[in-house]
């Protein structure tokens, strides 16, 4: 039976992943679930000594099941995480992407490699321009720079996006603007509507408003507030209505700013790209 190999990169990136089977791990622990699924969290190694990559083993998967074991493969990513900020650098971390492949024997690996951009164009014209015609509404601009910052985690990134909205749409009496806030999906309905949610969007801005802001883990007795990450669970539902967020931030922001400036696709830039090459070895 095969298995799911999920590949992530360590910040600085350093040519990308290269897994051939070959190339020994630094260290590889195999973790089993209480119902029995498995899992290996491995951490490869530049020439210099210092984590490139991190591989988590997908017992059993295939890509058509690769979602069923979503939460271990999370749990294992996360704690290599911290164990590298302890071990090896306080702050360690992960590029916002990630690659998976089937791997039809233990030990045969994958290959990938990856061409990362070096600079980014910079325009000062533009620049300036955007300066000048958003310092009146620097608040707004800061929430949506955080809504799609990385570095933040995805909680506060939502709830970033979700202030963004609620300044506009949202009133004193503390209640959305049911018309305004429907009009503002405009082009995204289509989106929102092929989620078949059983929420409207402004059920589903305050339910995930809620997983956001009061994080809680365990059940009965055993329920606690105070983590400070989503579960699987709440991590899916926030991450499925990002991008018609962000969405929807941006052409709120842009009809006040017609004929100033407009702003483009705010998906990350790391998501816009398009593979250079990759595949099996």
């Amino acid at each position: 039976m095969g298995n799911v190999l999920h590949y992530w990169m360590v910040e600085p990136p350093r040519g990308g992943i290269f897994d051939d089977g070959k190339k020994q791990p630094a260290f590889e622990v195999q973790m089993k679930s209480h119902d029995g699924r498995q899992t290996d969290a491995a951490v490869f190694c530049d020439d210099s000594g210092d984590p490139e990559f991190i591989r988590v083993r997908d017992h059993g998967a295939t890509i058509q099941t690769v979602n069923a074991n979503a939460d271990l493969v999370m749990v294992a990513r996360e704690h290599v995480v911290s164990v590298l900020r302890f071990t090896w650098f306080g702050g360690g971390r992960l590029l916002p992407t990630s690659f998976y492949t089937e791997e039809p024997d233990v030990g045969s690996g994958a290959s990938i490699r990856v061409e990362w951009p070096s600079s980014f164009a910079f325009d000062g014209n533009a620049a300036k321009d955007f300066f000048v015609h958003t310092f009146e509404k620097r608040q707004s601009v800061r929430l949506l720079a955080d809504g799609i910052n990385d570095d933040i985690p995805l909680q506060y990134r939502y709830l970033s996006l979700y202030k963004f909205l609620e300044i506009r749409f949202r009133g004193d009496d503390d209640r959305w603007d049911h018309g305004a806030i429907t009009r503002a999906l405009g082009a995204h309905r289509d989106a929102f509507g092929a989620l078949r949610l059983d929420r409207t969007f402004e059920q589903e801005l305050n339910h995930l408003r809620d997983r956001c802001a009061h994080i809680r883990s365990g059940s009965g007795k055993r329920r606690r507030l105070g983590v400070t990450s989503l579960n699987y669970e709440a991590r899916v539902e926030v991450e499925r209505l990002m991008p018609i967020l962000l969405g929807v931030c941006r052409d709120a922001f842009n009809a006040e700013h017609e004929g100033k400036l407009q702003l483009g696709d705010l998906k990350p830039w790391y998501q816009r790209m398009q593979p250079v090459d990759q595949g099996n070895s």
